[in-house]
């Protein structure tokens, strides 16, 4: 769905007029529709259940009093009112009339719930039942076309006028519900208005929850099945595009990789419509049900990290104030106690423990329908963003996430267990230096709004594969859209260090190319100390230092850990500076306020029109200087090769070799020999050698692997 925040405008859509005499002819139906009484009473328990439902998620009841009390009192209720609030004018702006509608529930969820100080107020109860009837008579109706943003008038409003009229229920006339319902059935898929039918995902299990509300409020039985037949397509997996992918990846808008936010309210939906109607007539019997057991652990599991949702799964919700990482893991936890709920009870325990206690073993996670890779280790976790001919690099619609423009080229995301530093949550965003994102390598030239949102790179090379779901490697054939930059990146996941290797980084563009190794948000004022070659360095806004490149180089950043840099490494520079922004320059309407935080960046200056430049470096989690410096003069890793054919690294200690192969022909490193384009790691031991593999490119029809190594026999393989 298109979800828009109560700030967000859509774009116009298709406009369409349903003669009245349809509309007369589908009140008349639902008035003389007959019903049997059990059917009757199956409706009021589903009706008595939503509402429970609603008012035992709504907070407390002083809390939502004063809410609907602050909002009572700035409504106009005047007779020759042109809105029900003067600072949502309606008739023009869809988003309005989706908040006109969310207000009116908050101020019925004060009427309805028990212990409210307006609990029953029938002057509260006049001033709702007038909005409501005032906006569906007048700007929701079976006579008002769709302008604006669809999801207002298909989603959004609906929603929201299901749950007002649910809870306002005993004070509404039979005659008030079927004129509520007959204007959302003007928007409902297949109607005249609608600019879309079921569609798919979290669009789909949304449009099935208002079909089953308006059945349950109208006593329609043929609309309870109508949206509890819909439902169930929801439940398969893909192979493309919309939806849960079998490697864990959940896309939407068909390009986007979601689990963070179009998938996590799939996932809340789910459980919402099932558990209504557990029990009825109606109840949810599909066998594909059992999948959604499986999102939990493969699609949510491994990306919710210390109590937040990794921000490399919530596409352009980065970028919204009010919607954060750690209120998503929440959202999380919720619909999987939910989904508990309807579980067997293996599967519920299971389901349990892990909402009491949020965390999974250390492993290591390709997700290669969406280019995304989680490695967690012990104390810390790391994520990357990636973008292919099959995913885009970032989203901003309805005028969200202005400058997400390179969080898919390659942004990595460090996350420390337990640390008092939050990266990526408060005002990181809106004060990052979005042309200086961990991971990435960019032309710096300057870019504007939404530039080339949405939009596939053209490169299939992007993937890479793990072993023994522990140790892993990642790669990225980089192309900046609209540019002539051009770079091979990898990266390798150990136990408690990442090698980053660049190669082949060239452009003919007039602009700076910069990669950026870190940009670590470190609050206002600096806590933290830092440690650069040996010498304690007070962290000091505007202090910078350009790194040696004949010798190694390292640093350590007290709360995130160390970096080194091998020899041979030209331009690396780091800097303390500040930056300010605020959340209304990436996401229109959003909070204006100011925001300053000081950051430590250390990048590489590949300069103008570099060619064939490289980068290396170790990110070190946890590491105090003291084993930073010890690092630094024995390195357990060994850079095979850092070229343009192929990226290699070892770690002797773990048996551990990996290697991205970029060319579509024979290519060799140490014992591995590959035929085509291909992601290699092994693990050997005493008692023999594992080995993944991967075509990142997911085109290839074959890919011969030879190791150069003597075997007495073949124990399994799982693919």
């Amino acid at each position: 769905m298109d979800w828009p925040s109560p700030i967000e405008r859509g774009l116009s859509g298709s406009q369409y007029f349903l003669p009245r005499a349809s509309h007369v002819r589908l009140i008349f139906l639902l008035l003389l529709l007959p019903v049997l009484d059990l059917r009757a009473d199956q409706f009021d328990t589903l009706r008595t259940y939503w509402q429970n439902y609603l008012l035992t998620n709504a907070g407390s009841a002083s809390s939502v009093a004063a809410n609907a009390n602050s909002l009572w009192s700035s409504m106009d209720t005047s007779s020759g009112r042109s809105d029900v609030w003067s600072y949502l004018p309606l008739g023009s702006d869809s988003a309005n009339l989706t908040t006109t509608f969310q207000q009116l529930e908050q101020m019925a969820l004060a009427y309805a719930m028990p212990g409210s100080s307006l609990e029953g107020n029938a002057s509260l109860a006049a001033a709702i039942d007038g909005g409501l009837n005032f906006v569906c008579t007048n700007y929701y109706s079976p006579a008002s076309p769709e302008y604006g943003n669809w999801y207002d008038w298909e989603i959004g409003s609906p929603q929201a006028l299901n749950n007002a009229a649910t809870l306002m229920y005993p004070t509404l006339t039979p005659l008030e519900l079927t004129n509520y319902v007959n204007s959302e059935n003007a928007y409902a898929p297949g109607s005249a208005f609608a600019e879309f039918g079921w569609m798919t995902g979290a669009n789909t299990s949304d449009k099935c929850l208002v079909a089953i509300i308006c059945g349950i409020l109208c006593k329609n039985a043929g609309q309870i099945t109508e949206g509890q037949t819909n439902l169930s397509p929801v439940f398969l997996y893909v192979s493309s595009g919309d939806g849960f992918h079998t490697d864990g990846s959940f896309v939407f808008h068909t390009v986007i990789a979601y689990n963070g936010h179009y998938g996590l309210v799939l996932l809340g939906d789910i459980p919402e419509i099932v558990n209504l109607l557990q029990g009825s007539t109606w109840q949810i019997t599909d066998p594909n049900l059992t999948n959604v057991y499986n999102w939990v652990s493969a699609s949510f599991e491994p990306l919710v990290y210390d109590n937040a949702m990794m921000d490399m799964v919530r596409g352009r919700i980065v970028s919204w104030s009010y919607e954060t990482e750690s209120g998503d893991a929440d959202g999380t936890y919720s619909a999987v106690r939910n989904i508990a709920q309807f579980a067997p009870s293996a599967v519920a325990k299971s389901l349990t423990n892990w909402v009491n206690s949020p965390s999974i073993p250390p492993g290591q996670f390709q997700f290669p329908q969406m280019d995304r890779v989680v490695a967690l280790r012990n104390g810390f976790a790391f994520g990357i963003s990636m973008s292919s001919s099959r995913i885009a690099n970032y989203e901003s619609i309805n005028s969200g996430n202005l400058h997400g423009w390179f969080t898919g080229d390659g942004m990595t995301y460090l996350y420390i267990t337990n640390s008092t530093e939050t990266q990526f949550s408060s005002d990181f965003w809106p004060t990052v230096d979005p042309y200086h994102l961990p991971g990435t390598t960019v032309g710096t030239n300057s870019v504007g709004n939404s530039a080339n949102e949405a939009s596939t790179t053209g490169q299939p090379w992007v993937g890479g594969a793990q072993v023994k779901n522990t140790y892993g490697l990642a790669g990225m054939q980089l192309h900046e859209l609209k540019s002539t930059l051009f770079a091979k990146k990898s990266w390798f996941m150990f136990d408690d260090e990442i090698v980053c290797l660049g190669a082949n980084i060239s452009s003919g563009g007039p602009s700076e190319v910069d990669t950026t190794a870190e940009d670590r948000r470190l609050g206002n004022p600096i806590t933290t100390s830092f440690t650069l070659n040996g010498s304690s360095i007070t962290p000091t806004v505007g202090w910078s230092s350009n790194l040696p490149s004949a010798t190694p180089s390292w640093c350590a950043l007290s709360g995130t850990g160390g970096y080194y840099f091998p020899a041979g490494n030209s331009n690396l520079q780091v800097v303390f500076l500040q930056n300010s922004g605020s959340w209304s320059q990436i996401n229109s309407g959003d909070d204006s306020t100011t925001h300053t935080d000081d950051y430590l960046k250390l990048w590489y200056n590949h300069g103008v029109r570099p060619t064939n430049a490289t980068y290396s470096y170790v990110i070190l989690p946890n590491m105090n200087a003291l084993s930073v410096s010890n690092y630094a003069l024995a390195p357990d890793v060994v850079i095979l090769t850092n070229s343009a054919f192929v990226q290699a690294v070892q770690k002797p200690s773990l048996g551990v070799e990996a290697a991205n192969f970029w060319t579509n022909r024979a290519s060799s490193v140490d014992f591995i020999s590959v035929n085509n384009e291909a992601s290699v790691i092994t693990m050997e031991s005493t008692n023999g050698i594992s080995i993944g593999v991967s075509d990142p490119t997911q085109t290839n029809t074959s890919l011969t692997v030879t190791l150069n190594r003597a075997a007495t026999g073949f124990e399994s393989a799982d693919a």
